[in-house]
């Protein structure tokens, strides 16, 4: 997450940033897919420490090696949800389930992820 606000007590609007970075050697061909997201999300807490996320922004993909493909931007998507492990007033630790979608043409590029996020307030 880049940052964001408190619109109430238990939701907040967050900039999310997502990436992948994939690499791929088969028999006939290798390449490398980069897929990024960057949305404007909606975070609400369920629980004390408990959270889930989605958001609708732009997201970038490109292939390169044997096959190439360099996209514009395209419709990107969030959703997420976690659970606060550590928390104080002005800081948080999480664990995370991610989940990233961009659409390009005729195809649709997604990834899923189980991090661990840091947040100050």
């Amino acid at each position: 997450s880049y940052g964001g606000g408190w619109i109430t007590p238990r939701l907040a609007l967050v900039l999310d940033h997502s990436s992948l970075v994939t690499y791929y050697t088969g028999f006939e061909a290798s390449y490398r897919i980069t897929s990024s997201t960057d949305t404007l999300s909606a975070r609400y807490w369920v629980d004390p420490g408990v959270w889930i996320s989605t958001g609708i922004g732009v997201g970038y993909t490109t292939v390169s090696g044997d096959f190439s493909y360099s996209g514009g931007l395209e419709t990107g998507f969030t959703a997420a949800a976690g659970y606060e492990v550590f928390h104080r007033n002005d800081f948080v630790i999480d664990v995370q389930a991610r989940i990233a979608s961009i659409g390009v043409p005729d195809a649709a590029i997604s990834n899923a992820s189980l991090s661990v996020g840091f947040s100050w307030y």
